[in-house]
């Protein structure tokens, strides 16, 4: 989609979902869900972070990745289904942009950031068990 600042119309969000089955599912059990992963990976972010061993600075960055993929997401759910914003649309050209960038550009930058660290720890999980003691020349593992 192109965007331009002139032709952007504001967003409805009544006929994407009936709000008797957004409102639970994506509102709150949406929220709970997003809330707990969260909270989870901060918890394993705290684990890893202080061992300086290379797979867990990656496995530190993918935690990070996926905090940034969830969070932007999370005020917009409570904005339009936990106070019960659904039936009305965006009026403002900037709300849209943000909340535009927020739902979908965000979340799909630190997706692809999490996926790109997933692969460069199997490369470097490959190099270490391929060249063995040879494989601190290549990365540190």
């Amino acid at each position: 989609m192109n965007f331009s600042y002139y032709t952007l119309r504001p967003a409805h969000f009544s006929g994407v979902f009936e709000r008797k089955l957004a409102v639970p599912l994506l509102g709150y059990f949406g929220s709970l869900i997003s809330c707990l992963s969260i909270l989870t990976s901060i918890l394993l972010l705290l684990y890893l972070w202080p061992n300086k061993k290379p797979s867990n600075r990656i496995l530190s960055f993918i935690e990070i990745s996926n905090i940034l993929t969830i969070f932007p997401m999370i005020p917009w759910w409570i904005y339009f289904y936990v106070v019960g914003y659904t039936d009305e649309s965006i009026s403002s050209v900037p709300l849209c942009y943000s909340c535009y960038h927020m739902n979908s550009v965000l979340p799909a930058v630190f997706h692809t950031a999490s996926k790109l660290f997933t692969v460069y720890l199997a490369f470097q999980r490959w190099v270490h068990v391929r060249y063995g003691k040879d494989s601190c020349y290549f990365c540190i593992a």
